[in-house]
């Protein structure tokens, strides 16, 4: 239900991939899920940021970021004990 993308092994990515992002996102929301992104590069974060996908209210879907991968699946274990449809 949940998605977490780990991004240490990327150098870069390209729109067909931030495409496929959206709609995983999308995907995992409408399961009651969250997307958790982690270990960005700043050029990542930054294009992420410019296409507003990053924490951005106006979507029906979050991506967060978080800089390792324990941060990041401590706020999914964190959000699968507050929302329902567990």
């Amino acid at each position: 239900r949940h998605l977490l993308i780990d991004f240490s092994q990327f150098d870069y990515f390209g729109s067909t991939f931030v495409g496929i992002l959206f709609r995983l996102a999308r995907k995992a929301r409408s399961r009651n899920g969250e997307t958790a992104l982690c270990q960005l590069s700043s050029t990542m974060r930054d294009m992420l940021q410019n296409l507003m996908l990053l924490e951005n209210p106006n979507i029906d879907f979050n991506l967060t970021p978080f800089p390792t991968r324990e941060a990041a699946l401590g706020h999914l274990a964190d959000f699968s004990q507050q929302a329902p449809g567990d």
